[in-house]
């Protein structure tokens, strides 16, 4: 694929149900009754097996439905969950127990096999590994020689420690908690910082004051309250999960003990188990065995969680795949540009833009902690708090808090294109086959696609590919999951997330360790390929030199985009969860947070119809070459529904509205990312999907089923092909300055006066010469050091007025002056609010040492623009006001001394970084303009026009200390003040601008030397 945008990394992930779909089917092929085919299975190994591995309950059952031990009642309705159970062993790929299973291998020997050998992967259930983690916590012995560190969410403020509590009961609710400062607590936090705490060394230190008995009660309460995380609890990356446990019951003074023998047996009855089922063929579990782990569970009074103990997965060697031809590997690589063109343009999740801009609100470009920032009660909490500072925790009335909602629903996201293609399909046309020239005119979006990612598909029996998705943050989402199971796996992540470090080998990337409530615990195991993990509560497999604590991570804004930075490392943060687990749903909002920033402007690529909202009854099939991008699909919508529900022969009722809108014979129920085969001539299945309508859901969705019964290749197959781009991004630095000594805070007439007049953005440049003509006389007077303004949205359009006195005593002469100055702009509400406050210095960003020269440079620019707003033809002449300020921009670069080859390189990353943000009508328009303008915008930088202008502010500048590293934003300042509005339009248009410039010297320069 080298020649395309994208390449692969020479392997891809194939998962294959238990069965073969031809198990559903007769010589005929046509479909058995279910009826009679589910009761053949009940002696199958293999599927129960599958069975018990999943409901350890439901296997139980089924031996009574076998004896016939069950009311008529209860008989129907297990019978009716294990025709889906059996449907799912032979039509669904996805990844469940043993009822599927996962392969790896080299994309070029793909091969179809009629059955294949599969390993079983044995592991605790991570709830279970939790309960036998508790129950040692719990023993009254073993407790007293567990070893502790202070919760690593903890962080210190005012007379407080605050840190997230985990409540070990219902540990998806947890929340921020605090305690008062106290002696105890002090010693406790510092001397964790160090080493591992317990209870004889901190009551050693208090013996004096205290009797053992009532501070082992205060001990206690420390350790339920989750001020102190156990050395027992969970490691998430930990290749051998145990570790912590099996070392803790070594220690020598507990040993030999007759609790710590009998946690030793049980781990060692387990262990041995999980060695012999993962040796064992196919559909033998060794059911007594199990009973015996069972049954000693109980005896220890550990909970078994529904005595689901163990986790399974299967690793399959081989695997059914139909060809995977080069052919069909260049036509998803087009496939994928022509979906990202059909597909709406990838937005900012909502939660990150809402926190840019309150975040921005409160710290303006101030580094804060990320503790503290995601505080709800000190901070701004994520989602961020629209009302700052109104967040109370008070737990008398925190149970009225809702929990948080999933945002991360279908929205209809495809284009107007397709939209209007959809709706001008001619009666009788089912179909929309796609071309590149219909599309040649529409910009694609591959350049927004994260630097790896996954397609997942299904090749299909005739040559076709259905294609499901493509995108994802990072490729590793899906795959690591799978790590552990073979070094094949493992070295496929490894190289995913090599060539993510090697792009941006500047950047931290951190492995994120939280671990969820639940069964959603397993899918979340993971091993890490980073050399860092940034662990939330629960332990890292990491020595500490490797870990990230919450508490050394800053948070600021920086170019409109979240950056996270490492105070003791000074380098940028970039998360990652090498898992797929569903991070919206998480009430833990440091988890959620870090999530979110792994890509801030993600891009999935998907054809995902909003069936309810659109009352459409069938939407058509849309291909691409062999490629499918979407199915058919027939929905049921709620009149459908209630006319079903309603009807005396409701099976008839759901086969008129088949017969009516064409349904097809094979068919997949699709709920949310669940599919059940359905054959809608047999009854059988028919009953199935009439249990469904009779559970009120507000539409029921049904999609074609796209292979061929009478074809030889009889496994359904899905495959997951990670891919990287040919034109990585880097992800960008962040400037490093963390020094936080100095003053910072200047509230209204100490030293400064920060003003803020709202007003309309087309009267901003008349107020703004008003303000400049007050101000040269308060220089002339000595009132005032030193001054500069920016134009700022928040949301209002203001001016922003900064003046440094000369000394504090001068305040309410300057306001007053100020007031009557700005008056007739007031009594004509063209100024409708005028305020005074705190300025908040940019310590952050251009650092103690620095900050008064930064301070000097924006006072220096900000004169040189009132000099252009006293030229008339400035002020009238839009043309003239953006070729000057292309202008500036190549002043600033002389400033700097850039060379003319570094002109073009700066201009050219700036213009990339500017034109994310911009839709593809205006970089069209740029360009048009840029041709139209382009031999009087090159005369114009060539000539002499306000060059004395630029000069006189750089003599001023030149003998400063000058750190490239703010050149940026040094331009972005002054090009705020020369726009009255739009300024990042603007922005992006100079530099592009600029960037031919300088691209159209460097090839004349180039041709004289020829």
């Amino acid at each position: 694929m080298s020649q395309n945008s994208f390449q692969d990394f020479g392997k891809i992930m194939v998962r294959n149900p238990l069965f073969s779909y031809q198990i559903l089917f007769n010589d005929e092929n046509t479909t058995k009754n279910l009826d009679e085919l589910i009761r053949d299975y009940f002696e199958d190994e293999k599927f129960l097996e599958a069975i018990f591995w999943s409901s350890k309950q439901l296997y139980s059952t089924i031996l009574k439905l076998k004896n016939e031990n069950l009311s008529e009642k209860k008989r129907d309705r297990i019978l009716l969950t294990l025709k889906k159970y059996l449907i799912r062993a032979s039509t669904r790929p996805t990844p469940y127990g043993t009822f599927a299973g996962t392969a790896i291998q080299n994309i070029s020997e793909n091969d179809t096999q009629e059955s294949f050998s599969n390993k079983k992967k044995l592991r605790l259930d991570v709830n279970i590994i939790r309960n036998i983690i508790r129950s040692i916590e719990n023993n009254k012995f073993l407790s007293q020689h567990i070893s502790y560190s202070a919760n690593n969410t903890l962080y210190s403020f005012n007379n407080q420690f605050r840190y997230l509590e985990i409540d070990k009961k219902c540990k998806n609710n947890p929340q921020v908690s605090s305690l008062e400062k106290n002696e105890i607590l002090n010693f406790v936090h510092s001397k964790s910082k160090k080493e591992k705490v317990n209870f004889h060394l901190i009551y050693n230190r208090f013996s004096e004051d205290f009797e053992e008995q009532e501070f082992l009660e205060f001990f206690h309460e420390l350790v339920d309250s989750g001020f102190l995380v156990s050395e027992l609890e969970l490691s998430q990356t930990d290749k051998n999960e145990l570790r912590h446990i099996n070392e803790f019951l070594e220690k020598y003074e507990i040993k030999n003990s007759p609790e710590a023998l009998q946690y030793k047996s049980l781990l060692k009855l387990i262990s041995d188990y999980i060695s012999n089922i993962q040796n064992s063929p196919s559909g033998d579990f060794n059911k007594s065995e199990f009973e015996s782990i069972s049954e000693l569970f109980k005896d220890m009074k550990i909970n078994m969680e529904n005595e689901q103990i163990f986790h399974v997965d299967v690793l399959n060697e081989n695997a059914s795949l139909p060809e995977f031809s080069v052919n069909n590997l260049r036509n998803l690589n087009e496939a994928i540009s022509i979906l990202s063109k059909i597909t709406a343009k990838g937005q900012r999740e909502s939660e990150v833009e809402s926190f840019i801009k309150i975040f921005s609100e409160k710290y303006e470009t101030a580094s804060v902690s990320l503790l503290e920032a995601l505080d709800p009660e000190i901070g701004i909490g994520f989602p961020a708090s629209e009302n700052i500072g109104s967040v109370s925790n008070n737990e008398f009335i925190n149970f009225t808090k809702k929990s948080i909602k999933d945002q991360s629903k279908n929205k209809q996201n495809f284009s107007s294109w397709l939209i209007n293609k959809i709706e001008s399909l001619s009666h009788g046309e089912t179909e929309i086959r796609i071309n590149k020239n219909d599309l040649q005119d529409i910009q694609d979006q591959n350049s927004s696609l994260s630097n790896s990612f996954n397609i997942v598909g299904q090749v299909l029996n005739s040559d076709k590919i259905l294609l499901q998705s493509a995108g994802g943050v990072h490729a590793n989402t899906l795959l690591s999951r799978f790590a552990y199971m073979n070094n094949e796996i493992q070295s496929l992540c490894k190289s995913i997330a090599y060539f993510e470090k090697e792009i941006s080998d500047d950047i931290i990337f951190a492995e994120i360790i939280w671990i969820p409530d639940g069964k959603e615990a397993n899918i979340t195991r993971k091993l890490t390929y980073f050399n860092y993990e940034i662990p939330i509560y629960y332990n890292s497999s990491f020595p500490i030199r490797n870990q990230i604590s919450l508490r050394d991570i800053l948070v600021c804004i920086e170019n409109n985009e979240i950056v996270l930075k490492s105070k003791n490392l000074k380098k940028r943060i970039i998360p990652r969860l090498s898992s797929a687990h569903n991070f919206m749903a998480s009430n833990n909002s440091i988890y959620r947070f870090l999530c979110a920033l792994q890509d801030q402007n993600p891009l999935n690529l998907a054809i995902l119809p909003d069936f309810l909202s659109s009352k459409k009854r069938f939407f058509p099939r849309i291909v691409f070459k062999n490629i499918i991008l979407h199915p058919y699909c027939w929905i049921l919508q709620e009149s459908n529904i209630t006319t079903i529900k309603n009807s005396q022969i409701p099976l008839q009722k759901l086969k008129d509205f088949f017969k009516k809108w064409n349904v097809n014979q094979y068919v997949l129920l699709c709920q949310g990312d669940n599919e059940l085969f359905l054959d809608t001539s047999n009854d059988s299945y028919l009953d199935i999907l009439l249990d469904e309508i009779y559970k009120n859901h507000k539409i029921i969705v049904l999609k074609e089923w796209l292979y061929d019964p009478n074809s030889t290749d009889s496994f359904v197959n899905q495959f997951i092909l990670p891919l990287k781009t040919n034109q990585p991004k880097a992800m960008t630095k962040s400037s490093l300055n963390y020094v936080q000594t100095g003053k910072r805070n200047f509230h209204p007439g100490e030293k400064w006066l920060y003003f803020k007049i709202y007003c309309d953005a087309n009267y901003s440049d008349v107020i703004l010469k008003k303000l400049f003509k007050q101000i040269k006389k308060l220089e002339k007077n000595k009132l005032v050091e030193k001054w500069f303004f920016i134009r700022y949205l928040d949301p209002h359009y203001h001016i922003r007025l900064r003046i440094q006195m000369k000394s504090d005593q001068f305040s309410g002469e300057i306001i007053s002056q100020a007031n009557q100055n700005l008056g007739y702009f007031i009594k004509k509400n063209i100024i409708w609010k005028i305020s005074l406050d705190t300025y908040n210095r940019e310590i952050e960003r251009y650092s103690v040492s620095e900050i008064d020269t930064a301070e000097y440079i924006f006072y220096k620019d900000s004169l040189l623009f009132s000099k252009f707003l006293k030229h008339e033809d400035f002020n009238d002449n839009i043309k003239l006001r953006m070729f000057s300020a292309a202008k500036n921009v190549d002043s600033w670069l002389d400033l700097f001394k850039l060379d003319l080859k570094a002109k073009k390189d700066f201009c050219e990353t700036m213009k990339n970084s500017f034109a994310k943000e911009q839709s593809e009508n205006f970089k069209i328009e740029t360009e048009k303009k840029y041709r139209e303008n382009q031999d009087l915008f090159h005369s114009f930088l060539k000539n002499d026009t306000f060059v004395q202008f630029f000069r006189e502010r750089n003599r001023n500048l030149a003998e400063l200390n000058l750190n490239n590293q703010n050149l940026q934003d040094f331009i972005h300042m002054s090009l705020n003040r020369w726009f009255i509005a739009n300024q990042r339009n603007w922005e992006f248009l100079i530099y592009y601008f600029c960037h031919k410039y300088y691209n159209r010297c460097l090839y004349s320069s180039s041709e004289k030397d020829l």
